[in-house]
């Protein structure tokens, strides 16, 4: 558009010295067209001035949009990075809190094979005393019905001699 606005300057001060070097008696028809032709350039430079405000309008207008384009990406680029960094921390965070139960869960599990070792220990023990219990009670059973029958042949032994005993006081009265 600049190139054509110079160049229609150019064209218009050509005529214009063409103009001026053209005997006025010569040919008034000639003047009268190039009068039109002027005009019509200087109609034709009004309309390319007007296209060209129009332009530089429309070009601003763009740039104010992209610059608020630009704005809107910047604000949104920023939220983005805080809530990348946000969900970092939370990873990390979590990643801790795995750690952390992890290694309670392997202390857990430590404590409990250790208290299951115990516990098998211990019903091995209640076993082995369960055992003797009734070894003991078993062998005390013995026990008892052996001093039974020795309690029961005593006294079937102390019967007899109190019947020899009687038999003989009897036998002697």
């Amino acid at each position: 558009i600049k190139a054509q606005i110079v160049r229609l300057e150019k064209d218009k001060e050509e005529l214009h010295n063409q103009l001026l070097s053209v005997d006025p008696t010569r040919d008034s028809k000639r003047v009268e067209q190039l009068v039109r032709e002027k005009v019509q350039l200087c109609q034709k430079l009004k309309g390319l001035e007007a296209e060209v405000a129009e332009l530089r309008a429309e070009k601003e207008n763009s740039d104010a949009q992209v610059e608020n384009v630009q704005r809107i990406q910047v604000r949104q680029l920023a939220e983005m990075q805080a809530t990348v960094r946000s969900l970092e921390a939370e990873k990390q965070s979590a990643k801790l809190q795995a750690e952390r139960l992890e290694k309670e869960l392997q202390s857990s599990n430590e404590q409990n094979t250790f208290l299951n070792s115990k516990l098998h220990k211990a019903e091995r023990e209640i076993n082995t005393l369960t055992s003797t219990v009734k070894e003991l009670k078993h062998s005390n059973k013995l026990e008892i019905t052996d001093i039974k029958l020795e309690a029961a042949r005593a006294k079937s032994e102390l019967e007899r001699e109190r019947n020899k005993i009687q038999s003989e006081l009897d036998g002697n009265i």
